[in-house]
């Protein structure tokens, strides 16, 4: 069964510039390719994966870009969250509280009877919950699915 995953855009980026095809990042994506893992987006993180990959500083090439971009948008499942989970990050949060990491934090709270993941390279942005993982531990769930 596949697995339901919100992809922080650092994951993705991360992707984009790794020099290693056996890094935890590729592999996620490998993962995404072959349908074990489903991402979980909203028109506003697409449109952050647009802006942030499209970046000069990270050298993406466009057509790299676009074609995994597709992708993406092709196999994701789109979620429109229905509660604002901005308070709550924000409470749980406290100082560390950044607003650009709600929509992430949504879409996952909105899958969690699905068992969604939300795969991050900055943990220390969100509250530690055992479905807000690194993509080496995301890894190491799907080995065990």
């Amino acid at each position: 069964m596949p697995v339901l995953a919100c992809i922080d855009t650092n994951v993705l980026i991360s992707m984009f510039i790794s020099a290693r095809n056996d890094s935890p990042v590729v592999k996620i994506f490998e993962e995404i390719v072959t349908g074990k893992v489903i991402p979980l987006i909203s028109e506003e993180i697409f449109l952050e994966y647009v802006e942030v990959s499209a970046r000069p500083k990270f050298n993406i090439p466009e057509n790299s870009r676009l074609k995994v971009l597709g992708m993406l948008k092709q196999r994701a499942i789109m979620v429109n969250p229905e509660h604002d989970y901005k308070e709550i990050l924000q409470e749980k949060m406290g100082s560390s509280f950044d607003a650009g990491d709600v929509p992430f934090y949504a879409i996952t709270m909105e899958k969690r009877e699905e068992s969604a993941y939300l795969v991050t390279g900055n943990l220390k942005h969100f509250p530690k919950e055992p479905f807000i993982v690194s993509p080496k531990d995301f890894l190491k769930i799907l080995r065990q699915e």
